[in-house]
């Protein structure tokens, strides 16, 4: 998500985003809420619920999944490339370069006329894909934990076979930020 709200001209920190985003009252991040609003339209028999983890979607792609569920066979679309990725998460210096990008371009909009921003952007989205800069740890555990009633009711009702719906365990995150020194002078470089 932070990496495609940068990619839309964002120009906060992952952990503003986050603390903004991840709030239980958020439907887009409360899986309980958004499953209880589709099922009062639709019916709890009308909605297949997967989960989006390259372990658990057939193999390992969300378009294959989706077609898989729908029982389209992907050997027979031969123009239809599976394989393809989209919208793909940036490196934290990817990341950091483009949020300083867009605060550039936000006091400066003439710049985005005068130069190849769109092929800009797009070169720095291909030189940078790759994982994302991760929250720090105890920022990641406090906002998982405000979900975590949510989501054993979603895991109870739609995933019963499975011990938890999320990992609890977080890596170490947070040891790719880059500092607020560098940070900077990547802007004051920009």
């Amino acid at each position: 998500y932070y990496s495609t709200l940068l990619k839309n001209g964002g120009s906060v920190s992952l952990q503003e985003a986050a603390t903004r985003l991840c709030r239980p009252d958020n439907h887009y991040t409360n899986y309980q809420r958004l499953l209880s609003l589709w099922s009062d339209v639709f019916g709890v028999q009308a909605i297949t619920v997967r989960r989006f983890d390259r372990t658990f979607l057939h193999r390992g792609s969300i378009i294959d999944d989706f077609l898989q569920i729908l029982q389209i066979d992907t050997q027979a679309l031969s123009d239809l490339s599976t394989d393809s990725k989209y919208n793909e998460s940036l490196t934290p210096i990817g990341q950091a370069l483009l949020r300083q990008i867009n605060r550039l371009a936000k006091n400066h909009p003439q710049l985005v006329q005068e130069c190849n921003w769109q092929q800009s952007r797009a070169a720095l989205f291909k030189a940078f894909a790759g994982r994302g800069q991760q929250l720090p740890r105890a920022l990641a555990e406090q906002l998982q934990q405000s979900f975590d009633t949510g989501n054993e009711a979603v895991r109870q009702c739609w995933f019963p076979d499975q011990e938890t719906l999320f990992s609890q365990t977080f890596d170490d995150a947070g040891e790719d930020i880059i500092s607020v020194d560098q940070d900077q002078a990547l802007g004051d470089l920009l």
